[in-house]
């Protein structure tokens, strides 16, 4: 857990999310992390809590990715159809 404070964000994604969250756009976060993991994780990027209205992890749904499952969940959640949802994946 000490260790994810030096974690950096991929280059672009603070932007990215400050613009779309700026702009009143509906973000979710969907990682096959533990949801405990990911509160974590995002605690040390500012602003970043506020702007996802929806947090789900690995452990809150059947399957984990490459399963559709979060990715509808997270749909769901925001209360959108999953055809008008954009998917950013960070995985390398």
């Amino acid at each position: 857990m000490e260790e994810w404070c030096n974690i950096k964000a991929q280059p672009g994604a603070n932007c990215l999310i400050k613009h779309f969250g700026g702009h009143g756009v509906p973000m979710a976060l969907a990682s096959n992390s533990p949801r405990v993991n990911i509160e974590g994780k995002i605690y040390f990027h500012q602003g970043w809590k506020e702007f996802f209205s929806v947090i789900i992890g690995g452990d809150e749904v059947a399957s984990g990715k490459p399963s559709p499952d979060i990715y509808l969940e997270a749909a769901k959640k925001l209360n959108v159809e999953p055809s008008s949802c954009v998917v950013i994946e960070d995985s390398m």
